[in-house]
Parts: structure tokens; C-alpha cells; sequence
């Protein structure tokens, strides 16, 4: 029965058909089946006996994050960041301590500002940020964003045979991660996108299209979306390819819809 919903949905996605409000409430119980037959097929491929999940690598999307945790609610989850030319940097925000037994450090992380966005007090350097700057800049307020650098025994010295793209990355033996990060508690993190990815918003806001469009793809509303910032730069603005079923519903749902997942994050 499920399946033959399942193909009377696609038929009339493909040929742009009516549904009726009846099929769109059978639709999402379908789609929620899905979701259920996914967890309990991972759950069992993987047993119950798993202790830990660890991530690693780029900072892991919170849905991404949801999903994992409901495989295993019993065990611990750790979401590890680091970089190659950085190794461990963060795990679960809080830097990490690296080097070796008995000579150990804490990874030093400093939010910087971010020239090319023309975010920071130092934003109209055209020489680029010092590290006296970001000393300056950053004076471990919570609430603080800026670009986030980072030091620590296990930092590499530059780039074999690169030294323009070595003098960029590297100021004063600390590494420009290319990463815009919050600071939501004292020694706390939160990785919020790249700064070749970061639109400005008028003067305290930053907008991560890419981010917003894989949260928003999450909804059972939306086929495609596309975030950009207006042509003045003072809000975002979503182009939505609503979901078959989805289409007759109007901008201020999708808003609503929207609010609601941002509110989740």
C-alpha cells in the first residue's frame, strides 16, 4: 500500500499534478517510514553494543549530528575538528590538548577579523591581519565571530615550496584555518562556514548561504532552495522549489517553516 503512494506521489511530482490533502498526510507518513526502516537498518548493520560515534575532520552538521545520536542514544558522541596542516583542533568546541605524554599542550585558538568581509576593527587593512591585531581584536568575549586561528606544538610550518600561499596562511607561527567560528561560552566553539562561503549583513551580521540550504532541505516542504543576500546587502533571501505536495502552500508558510528549523539549531 505504502509503495503504491509512493508511486502515485512521483507520478504526480513528474507530471506537476494536484495532490489531494488526504495523499500529502499518507506522503509524510511515508516519508517518516523511511526514515524509521533507515535507523533501525543502521542501527542493526552496526549492533548494539556501540559505545562511542566520533567525528572528524570539517564541523558536522547538526542534522547529521540528530541522526547519529539516535542510532546509539546510549553512547557518547563526539564531534572532532582538526585541519591537515593543523591536526586536532576542537572536540565538542573546547580545544583539544595535543603532543605527547608528559609534554603536552593546549591547542590556542584566537578569533581574527576578517579583512576581505570587511568585518573587525582592523577590516580596512589592506596588508592583511597581524597577529597584534587579532590580540587586540579578540579580547575572549563570549558572543564574539571572527575568522579562527590556531596554534599548537602540531602546527606545520607552511607549504612545501608555496611561500605566497604560506605567507597567507601563516602569521606569526599561528595558522588562518579559513573558518568563521563563534565563541558561545568562555573556551567554547562553534564552527559557523568557510569565509570564501560568508556574505556581510549589514554591520554585525554574517550569512552562510550553503549552511541555511542544507537546513532547509531537511523540511519535507522543499525540493531545492537557493539562499543569497539581497542586492543591498541587508537580508538573506530564500528562492524555493517547494516539494510537489508542497506547492500550493504560500511565502509566509515556507517562512514559518524556515523559523522553525533555524529555532531547532
Amino acid at each position: 500500500y505504502m509503495e503504491s503512494v509512493r508511486r502515485r506521489f512521483l507520478r504526480a511530482v513528474r507530471e506537476g499534478l494536484p495532490l489531494a490533502v488526504h495523499q500529502e498526510q499518507k506522503l509524510r507518513v511515508l516519508l517518516g517510514t523511511i526514515r524509521r526502516n533507515a535507523r533501525c537498518e543502521v542501527a542493526a548493520w552496526l549492533g548494539d553494543r556501540m559505545e562511542s560515534i566520533i567525528t572528524g575532520g570539517g564541523p558536522t552538521p547538526r542534522v547529521v549530528q540528530r541522526f547519529a545520536r539516535s542510532l546509539a542514544p546510549r553512547a557518547t558522541f563526539a564531534d572532532s575538528y582538526g585541519a591537515t596542516e593543523a591536526g586536532s583542533i576542537t572536540r565538542q568546541g573546547v580545544p583539544v590538548r595535543v603532543g605527547y605524554a608528559g609534554d603536552r599542550a593546549t591547542v590556542e585558538i584566537r578569533l581574527a577579523p576578517i579583512p576581505e568581509l570587511g568585518w573587525g576593527s582592523v577590516a580596512d587593512s589592506v596588508a592583511g591581519v597581524r597577529f597584534s591585531d587579532v590580540e587586540a581584536w579578540d579580547d575572549g568575549a563570549v558572543g564574539r565571530v571572527g575568522e579562527l586561528w590556531v596554534r599548537s606544538p602540531q602546527v606545520c610550518a607552511g607549504y612545501w615550496n608555496d611561500p605566497e600561499r604560506t605567507a597567507k596562511a601563516f602569521v606569526d607561527g599561528w595558522y588562518r584555518t579559513g573558518d568563521v567560528a563563534e565563541r558561545f561560552r568562555p573556551y567554547r566553539f562553534r564552527l559557523l562556514g568557510r569565509t570564501a562561503a560568508a556574505h556581510r549583513l549589514g554591520p554585525r551580521r554574517l550569512l552562510f548561504p550553503g549552511a541555511l540550504e542544507a537546513l532547509f532541505e531537511t523540511s519535507s516542504l522543499v525540493h531545492q532552495v537557493l539562499v543569497e543576500a539581497s542586492a543591498d546587502e541587508s537580508r538573506a533571501i530564500a528562492l524555493v522549489v517547494p516539494d510537489g505536495a508542497a506547492a500550493h502552500n504560500s511565502p509566509a508558510h515556507f517562512g514559518a517553516e524556515f523559523r522553525r528549523l533555524l529555532e531547532l539549531e
